[in-house]
């Protein structure tokens, strides 16, 4: 009859129009997901950007803090500042491509010294930040240490050169009381800087 043609017709033609809005569906969810990770993510490095890094540290202080009510009984959130000792000089002996072989790969070492849960990005050129959530100061200088240990004990590779790098880290924590993160990042940024003054290749707190 002409109601099952027809049918049939309308069967054929979903059929042949399916499978292309399908893949069409999946391409578009596959840019999407990838503009979203190159919305987040240093593309170098690999880590978290400094936007969506300072985003991330934003939600967990939220969070540890119960809305923003900070007390004894808040989590304690810690943070390692680093920054790569005397960047500029890798940079000028083995050229810039020496030294994002020196980001990427210090990256991963830094990396392999956290927590599942810890958070970590790229800050800015040669800096790096760490998030440690449920960290005392004691529990953050002993990462701090493992981190520097980590970079100084093995020399990065670069087409058959080895490249001696060191770092310096500033720790602080976020105190009881404190409504925002900028007196801990201040505090992490000074303990970064009076780890250079005293000589470089150390770990200070403040």
């Amino acid at each position: 009859s002409s109601v099952a043609v027809l049918l049939a017709v309308q069967v054929l033609v979903f059929a042949a129009l399916y499978l292309p809005m399908r893949q069409g569906t999946r391409q578009l969810q596959a840019a999407q997901d990838e503009l979203k990770t190159l919305v987040s993510i240093d593309v170098l490095t690999g880590l978290f950007n400094r936007r969506h890094l300072m985003a991330r540290i934003e939600e967990e202080f939220s969070r540890a803090s119960g809305g923003g009510r900070r007390g004894p009984e808040a989590a304690s959130l810690a943070f390692v500042m680093i920054d790569i000792d005397h960047f500029k000089a890798i940079n000028d002996t083995h050229g810039h491509a020496g030294g994002d072989v020196v980001l990427c790969a210090i990256s991963v070492r830094l990396k392999n010294c956290l927590r599942a849960y810890d958070i970590l990005g790229r800050y800015g050129g040669e800096e790096f930040l760490a998030m440690l959530p449920n960290t005392s100061l004691e529990g953050a200088k002993v990462v701090a240490e493992r981190m520097r240990q980590t970079v100084r004990t093995t020399p990065f590779k670069f087409i058959g050169k080895s490249i001696d790098v060191r770092i310096c880290a500033g720790v602080s924590i976020v105190a009881a009381g404190e409504a925002d993160l900028t007196p801990a990042f201040r505090r992490a940024d000074e303990a970064l800087y009076k780890a250079k003054g005293a000589g470089r290749d150390q770990v200070a707190w403040t």
